[in-house]
């Protein structure tokens, strides 16, 4: 979308939300959410922007939109635990436990990363009770991971992984004091 089209967002957004006329009264309020913005394609930031309008009495924000909009156009809504825990116990009844691979290749997504971590053949022996929490817990840890993932644009996701890529800052170990104590110590020496 460009900046001229976002401008005609704002505008929608102040006309049915008279109450938060001071939301863009700054080019840099206005430059600032266009930033976050701008990589939604102009249709899907005026579908998300009227299904908000229908549903909702307050503004949205940057996160709703973008949340909005991933959803519109990825596959939908991330799968509740709930309905990935049955898909798992279906598959695991279907391949069992001497059919792993096949068992696994049927998963998909954070459904499989889930059972992986857990263990498949673990989750084909251990009682039902034991395993549902573990898969509650690493799934909804991955699944809002990706959620917050889809919602970010591509450029702001690549500097972020970028930053985890960086060496870590060195930092002085005790080698090193030891080394710049005995400087310190030899010239206090020579005086």
């Amino acid at each position: 979308m460009t900046e001229e089209d976002f401008e005609k967002i704002a505008r929608m957004v102040k006309i049915y939300y008279p109450m938060c006329e001071n939301l863009f009264t700054t080019k840099t309020a206005v430059s600032l959410w266009y930033m976050q913005l701008q990589d939604i394609p102009l249709n899907v930031a005026m579908a998300v922007m009227n299904a908000w309008v229908s549903t909702h009495n307050s503004p949205p924000t940057v996160a709703d939109i973008r949340e909005m909009a991933a959803d519109a156009t990825n596959e939908g809504p991330i799968p509740d635990w709930t309905e990935q825990y049955a898909v798992v116990m279906k598959n695991i009844r279907r391949y069992g436990f001497y059919n792993v691979e096949e068992g696994l290749a049927a998963l998909d997504g954070i459904t499989r990363q889930t059972v992986e971590r857990i263990g498949y053949t673990t989750m084909c022996v251990s009682e039902t009770g034991t395993h549902k929490e573990a898969f509650r817990r690493i799934y909804t840890s991955l699944a809002e991971r990706a959620k917050n993932e889809r919602r970010m644009p591509e450029g702001q996701l690549r500097a972020l992984e970028s930053l985890k890529k960086r060496p870590e800052p060195q930092t002085a170990t005790l080698k090193n004091i030891n080394k710049e104590g005995e400087k310190n110590e030899a010239e206090d020496n020579k005086k």
